[in-house]
């Protein structure tokens, strides 16, 4: 820790990494009740390799123990897209989905021969898929 000070009942330190913490007690040379005030670079950095992952908020936030509202200003100030992807990514999917339905000609044959696009476009641009379309095992139907 490069700064440690007492604040009221709280003692409040700050890490070289930029992370910031106060505390209540220390018991055996470790810091009790702990909670972090600030977050550093690094769990920025895990934040957007996880969200580019496929990662929801939410798992996110389990995983790191950051709080959801902070994982979405992270995320919006990096210049993603709500669903993780850059908007040119998200752009180039819709190119391709466009393409694929007028190759494949219906959503149904799409689906069935390219499913990974299919559940990119489920997950980065459901606005291009009809109404009902969205629900999998809408496809499965015979």
């Amino acid at each position: 820790m490069d700064h440690i000070e007492r604040a009221k009942d709280e003692w409040f330190a700050a890490c070289r990494c930029g992370m910031s913490f106060t505390y209540s007690t220390v018991e055996n040379g470790q810091a009790r009740n702990v909670r972090i005030i600030r977050y550093g670079r690094f769990f920025q950095e895990e934040v957007a390799r996880l969200f580019a992952a496929g990662r929801s908020v939410l798992e996110i936030a389990e995983l790191t123990g950051a709080p959801c509202r902070s994982i979405w200003a992270w995320l919006s100030k990096q210049n993603t897209s709500k669903r993780g992807l850059s908007k040119e990514d998200v752009e180039d999917i819709e190119r391709q989905f466009r393409d694929a339905l007028r190759q494949h000609g219906e959503l149904k044959l799409l689906a069935m021969n390219d499913v990974a696009l299919y559940h990119r476009v489920l997950r980065y641009a459901p606005h291009l898929l009809p109404r009902g379309a969205a629900v999998g095992r809408s496809l499965n139907k015979k």
